[in-house]
This record gives structure tokens, C-alpha cells and sequence, in this order.
């Protein structure tokens, strides 16, 4: 404890030095006596004292009255505004601290700028981005100066590259560069040199893919004249001897050639077929993601196959009225509302529905009828609405082997006739 030099002081100053000592420097008879901060100002009180005049006690005594543990800064707390305190208030409550208070308020915080990356293009800084060299080329390609690009593509699998077009032209464009494709443990993606394709490294022992110009095929690399892949696009494609087979990339463990001709895809899934009276696709699929729908393709194996359902289609939209419209990919689907579930959204690209019974261009009558009816022409003598009209279809032997259908006279039954091969109507 600090003595006061009794000889050389007055009484009052003894008086002031020991008020002094209790304010700022605690003995061991005040062991409970600790810091207070109310206002700004530190003063030396007991918990409970703080506590009660609105205080917060700090963990040791204060050193002066302006004790900087008093000072008020910006608290931010979860799920409340920010709000002055002192620092051990913030911590007790586990809040952030964010600078000094100023004015008596926490200061609104600083919104940092967003920095929108530049898309794909050239560069003049001559650096660009690192466009794996060691792998788009032959050794003797011009890895030296020259125009470069860089830039942000909308795919992550895609890379800003440099890429000469068939003219010789040159430009930057958003592409997936040559190496081996994981899913197919082959080689794709795209050449800075259209005349290269990517191809297995040969010189390499492990699998690794390049940009080389392929060499001249052989018998064995080639054992399907005509079926080979396109250096610019690495797609399959060509004739095969089998008008039944299809030229696509080979899948095996042992390939002759990136492309042979093999038999084309499964044939239409057991359940998903074409129903004979209304030309609808319609029935259950293997896999329950799956829809029974019509084969749009070049090769279809049947009618109706199982595949999976459409998907959004930029453009195509629902307006506020609730019609759909908008261009599709493909000119000969039309934009329409989904009507099988489960739906991407409420419009989407799709084959235009059958055309709807009535008179064709040969006079005969055919089109789409609802239910088990047929698009027939209208009976002579008959008043119709049109030529052709939807009705039962008429008494005939049906798959299985039976007789089925509607008779002209009311109260005939189909049933089969004497000689027993054929239908006809009868009592």
C-alpha cells in the first residue's frame, strides 16, 4: 500500500492522499473493490455498488478515470442492431467488435463493391491466363508472344481459350480443352489447332490426352470403313455396312478406333408402347424418372420409347395470361403447356399433338379420336357433322384372336360366323 508523506503535508492533503488510494489502488482489506465503468469514467466500486447505480464491472480496478476499458465501441451481436458498449460487454455476449463508437452510434458499415469478372476475350497484357500449352499441342507449336486470352465462361468445366477457326481466323471463345473425360474414360474436348484432334498420348504410359494431328488410318485402328470422328467437333458419324447399326464412340475396354459401328441403342422398353386407337405413347418404364414418350430421333427402335422428360426451355414461357409461347431449339416442336407429369415448368418445348380426325389430302380420313374411337368416314346415308367422324370401330376379329366392335343394326350382336373365320353381325 502507498504511503502519503506525513512530515511534509497538511491534514487535508493526508485526507485527499487516502481518498485518493481508495479510489484507484485497493488493499487487501478491499479485495472486492473493482473496476466500474458507468459513462464513460472507470471508478473503483464494489460489484454489487456497480451493479446497483447501472454500472458494468470490469475485472480489475481502474488505473484513472478515463481508463481506456471504458470506452464505448461498435457491438454487433446475431440477430440485433448494433449497438455502444465497452468491450467486456461485447465479449460476455460473444458480439463483434467493430471499431469506436462515433457520435455516440455505431457507424453504418462499409459495402464493398462487387468486382464483376470480364468475360472471355484477348488480353494486351501478353500473360493470360494458363491455357495448358503442355498438352494443346506438337512440340513444335509457337509457344511464344502473341495474343492471349482471359476472361470468366458461364461453365466451370470451360476454359477461355484461343482457338483458330477453319478460315484461319483467330479468336477467344469459352471451351472445354483437351483431357480425358472421367464419365467416358476417353478423350475429348477441343483443339486450339482445328487440324489437331485430342487424342491418347501414345508416348505416354499412363492415360493422358493431347492435340495431335491423327495419323493416316490402318486397317486395324479403322475396322469400319467410313465410321471415324470428326476432328472438329470429336462427334461419330458415317455410313456402316449394316444399314442397322449405328457409327457412335466406343464404350468398350478394348477399342479398335474411337468410333465403330455396333447395334444401336435398346429396343423399346417391355410397357411403353403406341396405343393402336388413339396414336398416344403411354405405359410404365423401368426407371421411375423415365416418360413413355414418342421417339423424336433419326434411329428410333419403336414408336414409343422410354426417355427422360423434356426439360425448360429458355424462351419458352408462360405469359401473364397464361398461354404459353416462345421459339424452341428445335423448328418443328411447338411451345406448349406441360401436361405429364413431373413438369420442369409450365411450359415446354414438345412434338406437336397428332393432328385431329378429319379429311386428308387423299380423301381418305384419319388423325386422333379420344378414347377407343376411330377416325371413320361417315356412313352412307347417314347425316354427319363431316366426312369423317369419330366412332367404336366396326365388328372385326381384335388382338387377341376375337370378335369385337359395334354393328350397324341395334340389338346385332359381333360374333364369329358359321364357318367360324371370321366376325359378323347377327341375332
Amino acid at each position: 500500500m502507498k504511503r502519503c508523506p506525513q512530515p511534509f503535508i497538511s491534514l487535508v492533503l493526508s485526507g485527499a492522499c487516502a481518498l485518493a488510494i481508495l479510489g484507484f489502488a485497493p488493499s487487501s482489506s478491499s479485495a472486492d473493490v473493482t473496476g466500474c465503468c458507468l459513462d464513460g469514467v472507470c471508478s473503483n466500486k464494489t460489484e454489487n455498488s456497480c451493479r446497483a447505480s447501472g454500472g458494468t464491472p470490469l475485472d480489475n480496478p481502474c488505473t484513472a478515470s478515463g481508463d481506456p476499458r471504458c470506452a464505448k465501441v461498435c457491438c454487433r451481436c446475431p440477430g440485433a442492431a448494433p449497438m455502444c458498449a465497452i468491450a467486456q460487454r461485447c465479449r460476455e455476449h460473444e458480439c463483434q467488435i467493430n471499431g469506436p463508437c462515433v457520435g455516440g452510434s455505431c457507424p453504418p458499415p462499409q459495402v464493398t463493391p462487387t468486382r464483376t469478372p470480364k468475360p472471355c476475350g484477348f488480353t494486351n497484357t501478353g500473360g493470360g491466363d494458363d491455357q495448358g500449352d503442355d498438352d494443346q499441342g506438337d512440340d513444335d507449336d509457337d509457344a511464344g508472344g502473341g495474343p492471349q486470352c482471359r476472361g470468366a465462361c458461364p461453365n466451370p468445366s470451360e476454359r477461355c481459350l484461343l482457338l483458330e477457326g477453319a478460315a484461319g481466323t483467330r479468336d477467344c471463345r469459352c471451351a472445354e480443352p483437351c483431357g480425358l473425360d472421367p464419365s467416358t474414360n476417353m478423350c475429348s474436348g477441343v483443339c486450339p489447332d482445328p487440324k489437331k484432334v485430342c487424342l491418347p498420348d501414345e508416348d505416354k504410359e499412363e492415360h493422358e490426352c493431347r492435340c495431335r494431328r491423327p495419323r493416316r488410318p490402318t486397317p486395324t485402328r479403322t475396322p469400319t470403313p467410313g465410321c471415324g470422328q470428326d476432328p472438329t467437333t470429336g462427334q461419330c458419324g458415317g455410313p456402316c455396312p449394316d444399314a442397322t447399326d449405328q457409327c457412335t464412340a466406343c464404350t468398350g475396354t478394348a477399342c479398335p478406333a474411337p468410333c465403330i459401328c455396333q447395334p444401336p441403342p435398346p429396343t423399346a422398353t417391355p410397357g411403353c408402347g403406341q396405343d393402336p386407337a388413339t396414336g398416344q405413347c403411354g405405359g410404365p418404364c423401368p426407371d421411375a424418372t423415365d416418360q413413355c414418350t414418342a421417339c423424336t430421333g433419326t434411329a428410333c427402335p419403336a414408336p414409343c420409347i422410354c426417355q427422360p422428360p423434356p426439360t425448360a426451355t429458355p424462351g419458352c414461357c408462360q405469359d401473364p395470361n397464361g398461354q404459353c409461347g416462345g421459339p424452341c431449339p428445335n423448328a418443328a416442336d411447338q411451345c406448349t403447356a406441360c401436361t405429364t407429369a413431373p413438369c420442369p415448368a409450365p411450359c415446354i418445348c414438345q412434338p406437336p399433338p397428332p393432328p385431329p380426325c378429319g379429311q386428308q389430302a387423299d380423301g381418305t380420313c384419319g388423325g386422333s379420336c379420344p378414347d377407343s374411337t376411330q377416325c371413320m368416314a361417315c356412313p352412307p346415308g347417314v347425316t354427319c357433322p363431316a366426312p369423317c367422324i369419330c366412332e367404336p370401330p366396326p365388328c372385326d376379329q381384335t388382338s387377341p384372336p376375337q370378335c369385337g366392335g359395334t354393328c350397324p343394326i341395334a340389338g346385332d350382336v359381333c360374333a364369329p360366323n358359321a364357318a367360324g373365320v371370321a366376325c359378323s353381325c347377327g341375332h
